[in-house]
């Protein structure tokens, strides 16, 4: 993102790709982890309402963030799943 002079929600990078790793864990070992993954629901609501009330990023940066922590969780779940 920085060769491409890209500013990204970092915070919302990580957060996102934990959750989703949680999610992956619960389909994988069949477990009920629906309330964990609540409490990252709302934490990552949380940290996404906190970068747009400091100003440190825009919606689009947020979204983008999001993505960039989504995808590469997506595309691993067929290796392993």
């Amino acid at each position: 993102m920085v060769l491409f002079k890209i500013k990204a929600s970092i915070h919302l990078t990580g957060i996102t790709g934990v959750l989703m790793y949680i999610i992956g864990l619960s389909f994988h070992f069949s477990k009920d982890v629906t309330l964990l993954a609540a409490a990252i629901i709302v934490f990552t609501g949380m940290v996404a309402s906190a970068r747009l009330y400091l100003k440190a990023h825009t919606g689009v940066e947020i979204i983008l963030g999001i993505f960039i922590g989504l995808i590469p969780q997506l595309l691993t779940f067929q290796y392993w799943l």
